[in-house]
């Protein structure tokens, strides 16, 4: 082979080298543009899913226990009757996590009421009758919190006298040990 014939061919194998060398990187650059805009359409496409969950207030509490007309001043008997009612604690399905107190047709004078002390009936295996209460429209006298006696007598007189009372409900969080960790106070008008 001669001289020239060498350089020659030396020259076209560089050439088409660095020719298809080129070529290559005009068609990476072509496709990548286009896999980047197939990348953003997927993306805008999928709908983002956003979780909003929203605390849902029950509208009624049902509650079964011991019901009885009495004089306000003797509550605390009514609350050893319910103490000492196995009959009703033996069909709690657990520890109860709170106790209502239930007060309607609460006299004029303030000195009776027909007071239910009791459970929710979630929390019981069987029961004989429960009281059904509309908590939708309630006005909070004590929020949740730790009180003493005569703190929550205190909130009975934050009750409007104007108003036509549906009933009075004490709502007593209890601990592992059945006592009485919190108290929440509210009030019902017609």
């Amino acid at each position: 082979m001669s001289l020239f014939n060498s350089i020659l061919t030396s020259f076209i194998i560089v050439a088409t080298f660095w020719g298809l060398a080129l070529f290559q990187g005009k068609i990476a650059h072509a496709i990548q543009p286009q896999k980047i805009i197939q990348e953003v359409q997927k993306e805008v496409k999928e709908p983002s899913i956003v979780n909003l969950t929203k605390a849902v207030k029950p509208e009624s509490i049902d509650i079964t226990g011991i019901r009885q007309q009495v004089e306000l001043a003797d509550i605390q008997l009514l609350w050893q009757k319910f103490n000492n009612s196995t009959k009703l604690h033996k069909h709690l399905k657990y520890q109860p996590k709170k106790v209502y107190v239930l007060y309607q047709k609460i006299s004029k004078d303030y000195q009776q009421a027909e007071v239910t002390i009791g459970y929710d009936i979630n929390e019981m295996t069987q029961f004989n009758k429960h009281y059904s209460i509309d908590i939708s429209h309630n006005s909070v006298l004590l929020p949740e919190n730790k009180y003493d006696k005569t703190q929550l007598s205190d909130a009975w007189e934050k009750i409007n006298h104007q108003k036509i009372k549906e009933y009075v409900l004490e709502v007593h969080a209890l601990n592992q040990q059945g006592e009485t960790t919190t108290t929440q106070v509210f009030v019902s008008y017609q």
